[in-house]
């Protein structure tokens, strides 16, 4: 089954889980993580993300996730909502709630079993790497919601 994304939910669409994501920058950088070779789609990049467990609210799932995958502590405060694509893949569909945030000073980053690598990438320069599917999606959601919160349109 091919991965496809929508800005809002297709009609009978029924989100099995749902998942946070958090585009973090530092210097016009996104924070890009590679999964390990042996997850569903292992050695493509992506941002850090994760599923919603039970009982958790979505910001309490993004803090949760971010630290565990990457060692990065945020703050509520500092963190802002993007907005949710649904995503129709295999082996479930999904409500993708992105959010961001900008860090002045370069973070520590330290990986968990989930990743094998981390790097700091510019928008433009992601189209030279293998992708987790819907990423690219989720990077012109991301990169619309940019400019439109930068020039205030």
């Amino acid at each position: 089954m091919t991965t496809q994304v929508f800005q809002t939910a297709p009609k009978e669409f029924t989100a099995e889980k749902q998942i946070v994501s958090c585009y973090i920058e530092h210097n016009n950088k996104l924070l890009l993580l590679q999964r390990a070779a042996h997850k569903p789609h292992g050695s493509c990049w992506g941002d850090p993300a994760g599923k919603v467990d039970d009982g958790e609210n979505l910001t309490e799932a993004l803090l949760r996730e971010v630290r565990e995958e990457t060692g990065i502590e945020l703050e509520s405060t500092t963190i802002h909502s993007v907005g949710t694509l649904f995503i129709q893949s295999s082996p479930f569909n999904f409500a993708y709630h992105m959010y961001y945030v900008n860090r002045q000073e370069l973070p520590d980053v330290v990986l968990n079993e989930e990743h094998q690598r981390f790097q700091w990438q510019s928008i433009d320069q992601l189209s030279s790497l293998c992708l987790v599917p819907g990423a690219v999606s989720a990077l012109e959601t991301f990169s619309h919601w940019k400019i439109k919160h930068k020039y205030g349109f």
